[in-house]
Parts: C-alpha cells; structure tokens; sequence
C-alpha cells in the first residue's frame, strides 16, 4: 500500500508539473511580439509599415519622401556651436571614454546622450524618455507591443488646442501622463555594444509609424479631401548602437494599394567612433534633425489650432420646424395634410463644440412651441421661438 501510494503521488507530481509548464509555454507564446521577435517586422510589413530597405528585399521601387533634398540640405548644414573654433578638444576623448564602458542600453542613454544633445540652444524642446505609448490606436491592430521609444519629442500638451486634442486624442497623445509630450515627430533608440543593430532597426520604424500617423492627422485637421497625403515626410528618427553606428531616418505616410502606406528611410550614417570630424559631422547631422522635426511640428500645429480657433466663430444653421396650431385645419381642402413650415436662422453654435471632425456646416432641427397662426386663409405669421428637443439637436456634440 505504501509502495503504491508513493507511485501514484510522483505520478500525479509529474502530471502537475507537466500541466505547469504547459501553462507557461501558452502564456509565453500568447505574449504580444517585440522588436526582439523574429515575426514583428513581419507583422509591421502585413499592416503597410515599412523598414529602411524594404523595396530592395522585395525587388519593388523603393518609396522616398517628396521633401528629401530639402532635408539632406537641412542635416548638413553647420553649427556654430561645432565649429573648429568653438569645439572643446577633449570633448571626443571624452565621448570615447563614455561609449566604451556603456555596457547596457540605460548607460549609453545616461552617459552617450548627452553629447549628442549638447548644451540648449535656447529652443525648449518638450522630451520624454522611456514612456509607453499606451493611449494610441495600435498601429498592428493589437498584434505588437506598443511603442516605447528610449527618447522622443513632441509638443506641450497646451500648445495644441483642447478640440484638437479630443477630437485626435489616440492619434496624436501617445501616452496617458498628462504632463508628458504630445504629437511626436522626433525618437531615439539606442543599443549598448552588447546589443542587436537590427532590434533598433524595427524599434525605430515601429516609432517613426506612429510619429508620421500623428503629423498627418493634424495636417489634415477638419480638412476633407481625397489626397490627404503630400510624400513628405514630418517624422525624424536616430538610432544609435555603441559600436559608433549613428543612423538618421525620415518617414512619410503614401497612399497604398490596400490602404495608407509608412515608408522609413535611412537618410545620413556616421561610424562616429572613427575620428574626430566624422563624429563632430554626426553630432551636428543629429541635431539638425532635432531642430527640423521641431519645426516641421510647429508648422502643423499652428495651421490645424487655427482651423480649430476658426471653427469656434463660424456660424451655423438652425432650421426651427412650425406646426399649425389649428387642429381642424390640419387638412387641405383636398383632404392632405399641410407640410411643417421650416424657418432657417444662423445660429452661432460653434463646430469645436459639435466637435465635428469637418469644416461644413451642421444643421440642427428644433421644434416650435408657439404655433404657426398662418393657415391656407392668409394669417400672418407669429415669430417662432425654437426649444431644443429631447433628440439633443442643437446640444453640443
């Protein structure tokens, strides 16, 4: 009995522990995929977001932005603050000393970074690091991660305008802090020595799709048109990995066979562990995109809060509906009915606060109270006075 017993207990510990880890694989598996994960470019690629080099693997003309001159002029142009004159020569030692023993991704952000940043030039540039973009419409319908660039850029949660910001709230404020910034354009990865180039590669991509998503939804603010993408691209990126790889991409969205395309595109590389004027060339590259993606935000805010400000002025119409009051001369002669008289009148009811995502114009339909005096024998009408329905016509949207 003792024997048997002992055997059917090592056997049910079997079956425990084999039930245990068949729990945990299931877990594991059903985990959403990461930048680590061999199946998430493919993922990006089955929801139109793709990765520098694309179009070469596939043999299919690669898709570049419209405005691409125009950036390549702007990352090469100088900085004073990088000239000879004004470098500090142990700046590169320095740089070098701080990259070799970043041993961790966390490190190459804490010590590497701030060289690439350099001091501020006056311009406050709204940055976060490492915050999850937890309040977006997933970009994979849910099939990946969410976005969670090392650093990104964006705009002030004050300087959009607050219809902007309800109407567009999952397309262009990535996460729930309310302090944090909103409409990024502009992200960072890095990876330590020790860590996978192609890793940032994807992380990068996934961000600059989400940055380029929110750029076109503002550019297109109470716009209505059939081609709401122009081919440029609003949306810069960097990845650096501390074997000295620093690399700058520009992403646009275009309009795709099965709906919008994101094509990111490696625009400038710098080995700036090299030497000294290719490090000095990549710094400068770096941030002179920082300083094109702050601009390039700017421009579509200030253009889509002055559509939401007009909107708040333009005037609406109003159509009031009149009823007979005369029961018995609810009929015409010849037995019909007579039609409501409809009265129209501008009201100012404010599309911001219909909250309607088009400039045209609303209607609301109210019902009169006062009765309409005028009948098919000629009486003049009394002026209607409107009271808004239980329907919630008239009421803001």
């Amino acid at each position: 009995m003792t024997g048997s017993g002992s055997s059917s207990s090592k056997q049910q510990f079997k079956r425990t522990k084999s039930n245990k880890t068949s729990t945990d694989d299931t877990s594991v598996s059903s985990k959403r995929p990461s930048a680590a994960s061999s199946t998430f470019e493919r993922i990006l690629i089955e929801n139109n977001i793709f990765s520098d080099g694309y179009g070469y693997h596939q043999q299919v003309p690669v898709v570049q932005h419209a405005n691409s001159a125009q950036i390549q002029q702007k990352l090469a142009a100088s900085r004073a603050s990088l000239s000879p004159s004004r470098r500090d020569k142990s700046e590169y030692e320095r740089f070098k000393q701080a990259n070799t023993t970043a041993l961790s991704e966390s490190k190459v952000m804490s010590r590497v970074m701030p060289f690439f940043s350099g001091q501020s030039s006056g311009t406050q540039i709204a940055s976060e690091e490492n915050l999850v973009f937890n309040n977006l419409t997933s970009l994979t319908n849910g099939a990946t991660v969410d976005p969670k660039p090392d650093l990104f850029d964006g705009a002030s949660f004050t300087q959009v305008h607050s219809q902007i910001r309800k109407d567009l709230d999952s397309l262009i404020v990535p996460t729930k802090h309310v302090h944090a910034p909103i409409a990024p354009n502009y992200f960072f990865e890095a990876k330590s020595s020790l860590g996978l180039p192609h890793e940032g590669r994807r992380q990068i991509t996934y961000d600059i799709a989400a940055g380029s998503r929110a750029m076109n939804a503002l550019q297109n603010y109470r716009e209505v048109s059939t081609a709401p993408y122009d081919g440029n691209a609003y949306t810069l990126g960097a990845t650096y990995h501390a074997s000295g790889l620093l690399k700058i991409y520009a992403g646009h969205m275009h309009p795709g066979q099965t709906g919008p395309e994101t094509h990111v595109t490696q625009v400038k590389g710098f080995d700036i562990t090299g030497d000294a004027e290719t490090y000095y060339k990549g710094v400068g590259a770096l941030r002179n995109a920082r300083d094109l993606a702050y601009e390039l935000r700017n421009d579509l805010i200030q253009s889509s809060n002055s559509k939401a400000q007009a909107a708040e002025h333009q005037p609406q119409v109003l159509q009031y509906v009149v009823e007979d009051a005369d029961e018995d001369e609810d009929e015409d002669e010849d037995g019909d009915e007579d039609e409501p008289t409809t009265v129209t009148r501008p009201s100012v009811v404010s599309s911001r606060a219909a909250g309607a995502p088009s400039s045209r114009t609303r209607t609301s339909t109210t019902r009169a109270t006062e009765p309409n005096t005028r009948s098919k024998r000629g009486r003049s009408p009394s002026p209607p006075s409107p009271r808004r329905t239980r329907s919630g016509a008239g009421k803001r949207r």
